[in-house]
């Protein structure tokens, strides 16, 4: 349920990432550690075996994952944030298992989750504020599949400006999920629509609360699907529309925001053993095509490539 876009100083980010791994990862690693047990029959002591069939990873009801973005450039929803220097995002999301019921609501999800922009060029920051921790959002969702097929979700998220370059801004999401990989197999795209409703505050251009959809899809084919190393290539699409005042600027409204589009290719770090989670790496390259607000505000460039490299976890 990571925002899209979705997400102290950046020590503190790590710290705290480092506690959510040890307080997930620790007690489900311990799992399949069951020394051999002493049985008495009869007259006779029989030694059980220690456990073959413990899982290898997280079985319980609590998912953890996280992970970091190094990128050239940071865009929200078509927005500049920064272009130039140093830009590090790192992110963790804990996801609990709360319900696996049968049709139409197959489970649901409890979400509680944060992510941070860490940027070299101390964008926008004000006195005595950490000068470098541009972003933090936390957010918390509650998510359900609906047949199994279709996933719904509603989050509320918080968006702040640690340096103070901007002002908190409080959001609803509605967020709609298709898995069409059982029609179209391998040609699967995975669309998906965000709805979000800002209810305090403004990230948008107007800067007045406004209302924002995005439509996204991911085709992609992973390669060598029995190796230890499959390779995934992906073809990110995401189309970013002003429904009320979110891209308004200078008495000008555009119902186009933005479209970005680009490559991905992402490999799971097989050498890394299962009870320590799934690791994996990950390289994408974007454009974005922006509208003529937009572009304004990105001085002056109508399209701007973005590179992105990206380590994730999930446990």
């Amino acid at each position: 349920m990571r925002r899209n876009g979705i997400m102290a100083t950046a020590m503190g980010s790590a710290l705290g990432l480092a506690a959510l791994v040890s307080l997930v990862a620790i007690p489900a690693a311990r799992a399949d550690v069951v020394e051999a047990e002493e049985v008495i029959v009869g007259e006779e002591i029989i030694e059980t075996p220690a456990c073959v069939d413990c899982p290898d990873r997280n079985a319980g009801r609590v998912n953890l994952s996280a992970g970091t973005d190094f990128t050239n450039a940071y865009f929200f929803r078509g927005i500049l944030r920064e272009r130039n220097g140093f830009i590090w995002q790192p992110y963790a999301e804990l996801d609990f298992n709360l319900h696996e019921g049968s049709d139409p609501f197959t489970n649901w999800e409890l979400a509680i989750g944060m992510w941070n922009s860490v940027q070299s060029e101390q964008t926008g920051a004000q006195p005595n504020h950490p000068a470098q921790w541009f972003e933090l959002d936390g957010y918390v969702g509650l998510a359900t599949n609906i047949y199994g097929e279709l996933a719904g979700s509603l989050t509320y998220i918080a968006y702040s400006y640690p340096n103070g370059a901007l002002s908190t801004v409080q959001e609803l999401d509605l967020a709609l999920e298709f898995d069409d990989s059982e029609y179209l197999g391998a040609f699967s795209v995975q669309p998906s629509a965000t709805f979000a409703f800002e209810v305090d505050g403004s990230n948008g251009l107007s800067g007045r609360e406004g209302v924002y959809v995005e439509l996204d899809a991911e085709p992609s084919y992973t390669f060598m699907q029995d190796s230890d190393y499959p390779v995934t290539l992906s073809a990110p699409l995401s189309l970013g529309l002003n429904i009320s005042e979110y891209y308004d600027l200078a008495g000008v409204s555009e119902t186009f925001g933005f479209l970005s589009f680009g490559l991905g290719v992402g490999v799971p770090l097989g050498f890394i053993p299962e009870n320590y989670g799934e690791w994996g790496v990950a390289l994408g390259v974007s454009g974005y095509y922006l509208n003529d607000n937009l572009a304004l505000v990105n001085q002056g460039d109508e399209l701007y490539p973005v590179g992105t490299f990206s380590v994730t976890l999930d446990y």
